[in-house]
């Protein structure tokens, strides 16, 4: 993750925010590869016994088809899914989990 690009900044801010805010989250960054699958959001949490995909986008970005579909599955597996483009929207993600 290149912390020089405006969605790499995006994204180490939302990491640093679960880090200090949320603590208790397990957070994985899935990297891209040759045996990994396309498509497959920025940020896998659990948290509070839930599943949360987070696409990380900056400003203007917009998703494949393929980090849409992969969202979409989330959700009808019975997870939170949600496209964030800054801190906040991933915290009120995150915050959601605290009240269940």
């Amino acid at each position: 993750m290149s912390s020089n690009t405006p969605e790499g900044k995006v994204k180490t801010a939302i990491k640093n925010m679960i880090k200090k805010d949320f603590p208790d989250a397990v957070v994985v960054t899935p990297m891209a590869g040759r045996f990994s699958q396309a498509g497959v959001s920025d940020f896998i949490v659990c948290y509070k016994g839930r599943f949360i995909a987070l696409e990380i986008k900056a400003i203007g970005g917009k998703l494949s088809q393929l980090q849409s579909a992969f969202l979409d599955k989330v959700i009808v597996a019975g997870g939170l899914a949600a496209v964030c483009f800054n801190v906040e929207e991933a915290r009120k993600v995150l915050q959601k989990c605290s009240k269940s």
